[in-house]
């Protein structure tokens, strides 16, 4: 069993935004999966699930967004979750906290609509998928070689006998568990190119008939692809052109200004008082003070 757990990237900021998708969707589902009066998860599907081949606007423009907070079990849950913490936290921390809610919601929605124009029977669509899928996507072009750490679960066939060797020899090989925990880290482009045609050959082979909504997966990764395509040139662009900034730099340099430069002590105060006229009666008086101060009589303390 291979499962993607964590990435090699370290977000500057924590991702509020992220984790608050991640405890609404959890806290949705504990609700209407176990709560005495909402009537279980079948109820809250056929109140909140997005329909197709229906004729009422008002359920269909609902369902585009109250869909992406419906999951259908546990399995379903944990793996929805698992993809929006790794993935999620790097693109909240490039986009900022309510761009990337936008970004979120405008994926599942449109994959949402993905799901729309190729599904024509009344089947009923939940989860999370098109908007972490259009995670996924962003994720894809900001950091094409960061690392997608996996663990590889494998069944230690030797177990037994390690065990027996440790009693009967006191040797440890092979361990004591009997599942083998490998980690590796795949690039994002590699391990998206697998999903990609994981998806494309289950959304023209096995359609809808294995409950994988493959078509939402692929409208809402392809939709990030195209916003952050976007949002990379329009930024390129604007960094040619000199317009990074809110105010273009002018031409000529603002003259640089020393701090306090107009106090009592700044530049502009001591400039006037070396050109300050003396009077002669007011330098007699300093030259007598001077001569004062000069033949005073030393004292000498006495230890």
């Amino acid at each position: 069993m291979l499962l993607p757990y964590r990435d090699n990237l370290t977000a500057k900021r924590r991702p509020f935004v992220n984790w608050a998708l991640i405890i609404i969707n959890v806290g949705l589902f504990l609700y209407y999966g176990y709560g005495s009066d909402t009537g279980g998860l079948d109820h809250a599907w056929d109140e909140w699930a997005l329909i197709a081949d229906q004729s009422d606007p008002f359920s269909i423009l609902s369902g585009l967004f109250s869909h992406m907070f419906l999951h259908g079990g546990w399995e379903h849950l944990i793996g929805n979750m698992l993809f929006l913490y790794i993935f999620g936290d790097q693109l909240e921390d490039t986009l900022g906290h309510f761009w990337f809610l936008v970004f979120y919601l405008v994926c599942g929605v449109a994959g949402g609509l993905a799901f729309l124009m190729i599904e024509t029977e009344p089947t009923r669509l939940g989860g999370a998928s098109g908007a972490i899928a259009g995670v996924m996507g962003g994720y894809l072009l900001l950091f094409p070689r960061a690392k997608i750490i996996h663990v590889w679960l494998l069944p230690n066939i030797l177990w037994p006998f390690s065990i027996l060797l440790r009693l009967i020899m006191n040797w440890q090989i092979w361990g004591y568990w009997p599942i083998l925990f490998l980690t590796f880290g795949l690039p994002t482009w590699l391990y998206s190119s697998f999903w990609v045609i994981w998806n494309f050959r289950g959304a023209t082979l096995d359609s809808y008939a294995s409950n994988i909504g493959y078509s939402t997966h692929l409208g809402g990764f392809f939709t990030g692809l195209v916003i952050i395509l976007f949002v990379r040139m329009r930024l390129t662009r604007r960094q040619k052109n000199g317009l990074g900034h809110r105010k273009p730099p002018s031409s000529t340099p603002r003259p640089h200004r020393q701090p306090f430069a107009n106090g009592p002590w700044g530049e502009r105060a001591s400039r006037q008082r070396q050109h300050q006229e003396i009077s002669p009666e007011a330098e007699a008086r300093g030259a007598v003070r001077r001569s004062e101060f000069h033949n005073m009589p030393s004292v000498k303390r006495q230890r």
